[in-house]
């Protein structure tokens, strides 16, 4: 739609849950994640065209991949895998689908965000019952450090740079 509300245009149809969608910085493409069932169980990341065509689902698999986020350049995505109701790993794919890769391995991480130049991700790491730090690690994955302290009851939003 515009900006002021007016020609919105659904680009979705079909009796699922679409959310979380991201805007690729080209404005080419969005990509959001498809629910197919309760929120506790499978969640696909997808990528759509802005007029709604090209529809390609990137992931497969019988747990949740969300929190999509672009690259500078609308080559890559990093996304939240959860791999069982305890840990969930950060991991990056191009694009088109290809060349998946878990960028960590143990834990709960969630909600990637890339830095402005695309060579850093931020990412919230939850480290027990409501204690969520803000960590940052390079682009491959090397470099992983803790740039917050919990040390009580708080839940830290997304980061952002």
């Amino acid at each position: 739609m515009n900006t002021d509300g007016t020609e919105q245009t659904q680009l979705t149809h079909n009796n699922v849950n679409d959310r979380w969608p991201v805007w690729s910085p080209d404005g080419a493409q969005i990509a959001f994640t498809s629910i197919s069932s309760d929120y506790l169980s499978d969640a696909e990341l997808f990528v759509i065209n802005a007029d709604g065509s090209g529809l390609m689902r990137l992931t497969n698999n019988t747990t949740q991949d969300v929190f999509g986020e672009w690259s500078l350049d609308s080559q890559r995505i990093v996304y939240s895998h959860e791999e069982s109701s305890s840990t969930s790993a950060i991991c990056i794919a191009n694009a088109d689908g290809s060349g998946s890769t878990q960028l960590t391995t143990t834990g709960f991480a969630s909600y990637p965000n890339w830095s402005l130049d695309d060579t850093r991700i931020a990412y919230r790491y939850h480290t027990g019952y409501a204690f969520d730090d803000i960590w940052v690690m390079n682009a491959d994955g090397t470099g992983q450090s803790q740039l917050t302290y919990t040390n009580g009851v708080v839940y830290h939003s997304p980061p952002d740079w």
